[in-house]
């Protein structure tokens, strides 16, 4: 896949569910792609409009169509959103040997508590 993903310009995430961590967005971001995804609450919490990537309506062709016309036609603008899609991953601690670090973090807390509570 990663083949595939490096041949894009823009990324299109047209739909999401409402309650998980959309993975591929956050490989997108790693692969410094420009990426445009629907404006709901889980994809607001990694991307920000226009900096990061680039939001339409939920569900909504026309807005679909909108912003896709958008950043087809401006050159730059895909680029530094690519760019900071990019930056973001590293910022944000999107990698696994975070998530790792995080879920050992955890473990030693709830260790931590057992051995409190007895």
């Amino acid at each position: 896949m990663p083949a595939h993903i490096a041949a894009l310009d823009i990324a299109l995430q047209p739909s999401v569910t409402e309650y998980a961590c959309p993975m591929k967005i956050i490989e997108y971001m790693a692969m410094g792609k420009c990426i445009v995804a629907p404006d709901q609450p889980n994809i607001r919490e990694i991307i920000g409009d226009r900096v990061n990537g680039i939001l339409f309506r939920k569900e909504d062709k026309k807005s679909l169509s909108e912003v896709l016309k958008m950043v087809i036609d401006d050159k730059q603008m895909r680029e530094t959103v690519a760019s900071r899609a990019y930056e973001s991953v590293f910022e944000r601690g999107y990698l696994w040997r975070v998530n790792a670090m995080r879920a050992l973090e955890l473990l030693s807390l709830k260790e931590a508590i057992n051995v409190v509570n007895g």
